[in-house]
């Protein structure tokens, strides 16, 4: 794997940090829209999804940390494209296909039809395909297998 670099690299720096870090408040700055927060149950606890239907991503915060941050880079029906698509990874664009993220971030750890799982700087970046194009990157604290 080659030297990760880009915005994905504050999100990665964010997750498992609070709400009122530097390295949250650094991945929200990237965004730059207000958030809409969304609670949902999540066992004993409740989860917390911060909402950037502008900025096109999603935080979700689980038991007072970030866990995930959800980049919609093609955009969908509640979000639009991430803004600064070309600023994410460096050396992927929105739509690459497959093989052009396995040549930036590597083997990847799982694989299935619509999307691969990398391990990154002790964190995981999950990416979603729709006919074999990018669409979607979330970071993620752990791999969500691992229980």
């Amino acid at each position: 794997m080659t030297r990760l670099a880009g915005d994905i690299t504050t999100f990665l720096d964010a997750l498992g940090t609070p709400e009122d870090s530097a390295p949250f408040a650094a991945a929200v700055a990237l965004v730059g829209t207000e958030l809409e927060v969304d609670e949902q149950p999540y066992g004993v606890h409740t989860a917390r999804y911060l909402i950037s239907e502008a900025g096109g991503v999603e935080f979700l915060v689980k038991e007072g940390v970030l866990s995930s941050v959800f980049v919609f880079l093609a955009g969908d029906r509640s979000h639009a494209p991430y803004p600064r698509p070309d600023a994410l990874i460096e050396g992927v664009a929105p739509g690459s296909p497959r093989s052009e993220i396995a040549a930036v971030l590597g083997e990847p750890v799982r694989s299935q039809p619509a999307y691969d799982l990398f391990a990154a700087s002790g964190r995981f970046v999950h990416a979603e395909f729709r006919d074999d194009a990018l669409v979607k990157v979330t970071a993620m604290l752990r791999d969500p297998a691992a229980r």
